[in-house]
């Protein structure tokens, strides 16, 4: 069996879900690709702490790199520890197949990182190494394509994730069917300093508005986050395992999501799901029929069995993906 190496955000111990629903997504993909195979995980947080980590996994035997998901581009790129990484990665793995799949960044909404030259430069160094690249978004496909990088525009890898192999698992019975409300803390998060205070105001607004029209069943993934969520007057429970969140989802009349992820789980259930935009990154959700909703917009939210039209493109993406895949590790190359 061949031994793949895949580099995710996820961390078994700081649990966030989000980060596993891509990197099962991945898992599903290269396994139908190229059959079973070791699956070694390699948690990036221990290079944002120490970057010299990365000598831990230098040397091994290894087919196949995976970086999954996760957000890689910024608009200062050049300085970024991800560049660090893949840089001392390429070097450690000259001759070892590399696949990116749903590579992406999280600028703000209206922050315009395509003008740095240099992070342009620094892209082409290190991802002009990548034998595979699938953008889970248009803005990154157009950073690489002026960087002078090859890529493919799909879809992010969460949208392959097996959900129907958890929910067989579940007992659903003694759920409740209600709006559900996935509460995220926009100020602790990656894109914080693209949201002007304005903004911050209007979301929190828009936040209160939720809970008190809707009166939703109401979650978030971060410990951390259950207490901003009380200064706004929201009650919001923590939940970090699958088997807390799937039932509630599956019986959920429609999901509000400030989490990309959620949102996109909840659309695979065939859910209304809507995702709060803070970033770029709600764009990978939306290219399955996610519908973003804005602080400034009317708030109205539908129940009921959403249009299910993106199940055919996710499977046709899904065999265009696993093609790439084969090809690279037939060939060397896409």
């Amino acid at each position: 069996m061949k031994n793949v190496l895949y580099l995710s955000a996820w961390h078994r111990e700081r649990y966030n879900i989000g980060d596993n629903v891509y990197l099962q997504g991945s898992i599903s993909l290269l396994t139908e690709a190229i059959g079973e195979h070791f699956i070694l995980e390699c948690n990036l947080e221990q290079f944002v702490e120490d970057i010299n980590n990365v000598e831990k996994i230098l040397g091994l035997d290894l087919d196949l790199i995976v970086t999954t998901g996760a957000p890689y581009l910024y608009s200062n790129f050049q300085v970024a520890w991800q560049y660090e990484f893949l840089k001392r990665l390429n070097v450690g793995y000259p001759d070892v197949p590399k696949i990116a799949l749903g590579l992406g960044g999280c600028s703000g909404l209206s922050n315009n990182y395509f003008n740095n030259r240099i992070a342009l430069d620094a892209a082409k160094e290190i991802f002009g190494q990548f034998d595979l690249i699938v953008a889970r978004e248009p803005l990154t496909a157009q950073f690489l394509e002026l960087a002078g990088v090859s890529c493919k525009i799909l879809l992010d890898s969460a949208v392959f994730f097996p959900i129907q192999d958890y929910i067989k698992e579940l007992d659903l019975k003694n759920t409740q069917e209600k709006p559900v409300f996935c509460y995220f803390d926009y100020r602790a998060g990656i894109s914080r300093g693209d949201i002007t205070e304005f903004e911050a105001q209007q979301i929190d607004n828009m936040y209160k508005e939720i809970y008190e029209k809707y009166n939703p069943i109401t979650y978030c993934v971060n410990e951390a986050e259950v207490e901003p969520a009380k200064k706004l007057g929201i009650e919001a429970k923590w939940l970090w395992h699958f088997e807390d969140i799937l039932p509630l989802l599956a019986q959920a009349t429609f999901l509000i999501s400030a989490r990309v992820h959620q949102a996109t789980l909840a659309k695979l259930l065939d859910k209304n799901s809507y995702v709060i935009p803070f970033d770029i990154r709600y764009l990978c959700s939306t290219a399955i029929g996610v519908q973003p909703v804005f602080p400034y917009q009317q708030l109205e939210f539908k129940a009921g069995i959403c249009n299910i039209f993106y199940k055919d493109l996710i499977n046709k993406t899904r065999v265009i993906i696993i093609n790439e895949i084969r090809k690279v590790m037939t060939n060397g190359t896409c």
